[in-house]
């Protein structure tokens, strides 16, 4: 499991710095910079990966630890693996406290996929379907919407 989080956290932590901000020296901060930004999720995404990165580590290395006491067998080695095992599991809390916070946030930096929709989808909107078009594409594209594609219905266009 430690290792799974570790991979997913490492290609988070990867996207995050090829696709987040860039300041040179004529570009100010944007107003809502955080020194921990994520291009996905919202404001509490790069701290709970952060974190699970940290907690996936230190859990691997209570793994090790926890195998060497097996293989050894040996009073002397229990300490360190108990310890290493309640450190990985408070770290493990904490991430998941922040997934918590995650959860709850209701704002989002940014869209993770690409909206596409057609005329007919579109204009179900509104009640009853096709009452207005213009209020439709507004709420539409307020919404996210990203694309719209038209069928062959639409006036004028039978044949392409």
């Amino acid at each position: 499991m430690y290792l799974i989080v570790a991979a997913i956290g490492g290609w988070a932590i990867n996207r995050a710095i090829d696709h987040g901000f860039i300041i040179g020296p004529d570009l100010e901060f944007p107003a809502y910079f955080s020194p921990i930004y994520f291009p996905m999720g919202n404001v509490a995404t790069g701290f709970f990966v952060v974190f699970a990165m940290i907690a996936s580590v230190v859990g691997l290395a209570s793994s090790l630890a926890g195998i060497n006491h097996v293989r050894l067998w040996h009073a002397d080695s229990m300490p360190s693996a108990a310890s290493m095992a309640i450190i990985a599991w408070t770290h493990t809390l904490l991430a998941m406290g922040l997934a918590c916070k995650e959860i709850e946030q209701q704002i989002r930096n940014a869209r993770l996929g690409f909206v596409i929709t057609d005329y007919e989808g579109l204009d179900r909107i509104t009640t009853p379907p096709h009452a207005n078009h213009s209020y439709s594409v507004e709420l539409g594209i307020n919404a996210g919407i990203d694309m719209v594609f038209g069928s062959t219905c639409v006036a004028g266009h039978d044949s392409f």
